[in-house]
């Protein structure tokens, strides 16, 4: 023991100082809609339902049925950050013994900002993402001969996000044109395992996909253009340059400029020794540009996960090549000091102020309305973020008539045009019930004159505003029906 830690003890000091930092951070991150989401279902459908959600979700199963014990069990919401927290850490501790880089390249990227905040303290599927692109590194270099490892790492790694299905669909597909290629020189031994790895991807491969069948037909919030106009070329270009923005953290176009000059002469100069990798990382991340650009916006989140793509390929060219800092390595360092800079800012900016007021809001009802009284929410989204916290009260959406807890993202679920909801209550909710009413405050602008003209008729008596927060703010209002 004494001389494993002896041989350990810098990477102990890292998974320490990772382990408590990122700690520290989770407490403070209030959870938001997007958590709440991913809880209720579990919480609140049985398999074949949460099954059914997902083409709604547009996510894989994988994160659902990781989760989907704890919310059964009737553990605090809180515990998916904790799960998020301990797959994040397993990560780390295998990029700290696997990865083949000096340990203060090591130390820039766990302590850049998607690992040391966005996939350990926002808990979502993303989580899963570090240690899946950290398998597969480990995999690759005894891919012929583990074959089944390095597809079963590249599956869980589709089962993340589907902004990771370009780069999965590359690793698969250089995967196999190499192995018909060199069949030949593997042994029989070799060749059947890399046949029967064949058989499970494509049986991994369907189950995986089957869940989000007609999901970019039956989710409302999505809407897709395949048009090449001049706005949408635009929209792209937008979206490509808020993703630099989350990677880098630079706002100055000339320094982006400048920087993504650099980046394209070296790519350009040294294209011939890394084609295939280099062709890989093209079109895993021009991939997620059209996702972005078509079908769904960037976020910090998925934005960052061109970081780990990155991070990928220099740890697997390391390994190729033994050459100590290849092109993608010297960009990973490019990529990893502005984003730890950019990172702590935005990090001190969530233990400053809140990323959401659910939890505030949730505890005022708790402790001040009366059980069993009935919350009414146009906004089913945000309302739903503060559910998983409450005890004893349900939540009427006027739009559905209907009671819910989590979002199904079909054509009935309109995003808060207040039109006659005080009819729909009068009409179909009991006049005995106490009603009180959940303002969301992110549709400001289209509500605020309906809500001020109710509380001057005397119909709506605010008992409660939430703190400001950076995502989510809420009023409470009593429903007065004499």
């Amino acid at each position: 023991m004494k001389n494993w830690i002896k041989q350990n003890k810098i990477n102990l000091v890292i998974m320490f100082l990772y382990s408590i930092c990122s700690l520290i951070i989770l407490i403070f991150h209030e959870s938001w809609r997007d958590e709440a989401q991913q809880w209720l279902i579990v919480r609140d459908l049985d398999f074949l339902g949460i099954i059914k959600q997902m083409r709604y979700e547009g996510h894989f199963l994988v994160w659902y049925i990781i989760i989907m014990p704890f919310a059964k069990l009737g553990l605090p919401y809180e515990t998916t950050k904790i799960i998020s927290w301990v797959i994040v850490n397993i990560s780390v501790w295998l990029i700290l013994k696997n990865a083949p880089f000096k340990w203060w390249i090591k130390t820039l990227f766990i302590f850049s900002f998607p690992m040391l905040y966005l996939y350990p303290a926002i808990s979502r599927c993303y989580c899963i993402i570090p240690l899946a692109i950290t398998l597969i590194a480990i995999n690759y270099k005894n891919r012929k001969t583990k074959p089944i490892h390095y597809i079963l790492s590249i599956i869980l790694l589709l089962n993340t996000h589907i902004i990771m299905l370009g780069l999965v669909g590359m690793l698969l597909l250089t995967f196999y044109i190499e192995q018909i290629r060199d069949r030949k020189e593997n042994t029989i031994q070799q060749n059947k395992k890399i046949i029967i790895s064949f058989f499970i991807a494509c049986v991994l491969l369907i189950l995986s996909m089957l869940p989000l069948v007609q999901s970019l037909m039956i989710n409302k919030e999505i809407r897709i253009d395949y048009s090449f106009t001049v706005k949408n070329i635009i929209g792209i270009f937008i979206q490509i340059i808020y993703i630099i923005i989350c990677i880098f953290g630079i706002k100055n176009i000339f320094l982006i400029s400048i920087i993504l000059g650099l980046i394209c002469i070296c790519f350009i100069f040294e294209f011939k020794y890394y084609i295939k990798n280099l062709i890989i990382i093209f079109i895993s991340i021009l991939y997620q540009f059209i996702i972005y650009g078509y079908i769904y916006y960037a976020s910090y989140q998925r934005a960052n996960t061109i970081v780990m793509i990155i991070f990928l390929f220099a740890w697997i060219q390391k390994k190729e090549i033994n050459k100590e800092y290849s092109i993608v390595s010297r960009i990973l360092i490019i990529l990893l000091i502005n984003n730890v800079i950019f990172g702590i800012s935005n990090i001190l900016l969530d233990i400053e102020y809140k990323y959401s007021s659910a939890k505030q809001t949730a505890n005022f009802i708790n402790e001040n309305i009366e059980k069993n009284s009935i919350m009414i929410s146009n906004n089913m989204p945000i309302a739903s973020a503060i559910i998983p916290y409450i005890k004893d009260f349900k939540i009427w959406n006027p739009q559905r008539e209907e009671y819910f807890t989590y979002v199904i993202w079909d054509n009935n679920n309109e995003k808060s045009l207040y039109t006659d909801f005080k009819y729909k209550i009068e009409e179909k909710i009991d006049k005995n019930e106490k009603l009180y009413y959940i303002y969301a405050k992110e549709y400001e602008n289209i509500e605020e004159d309906k809500i001020l003209k109710l509380e001057q008729d005397k119909y709506l008596t605010k008992i409660f505003e939430s703190d400001k927060s950076m995502n989510e703010e809420y009023i409470i209002y009593k429903i007065n029906r004499e």
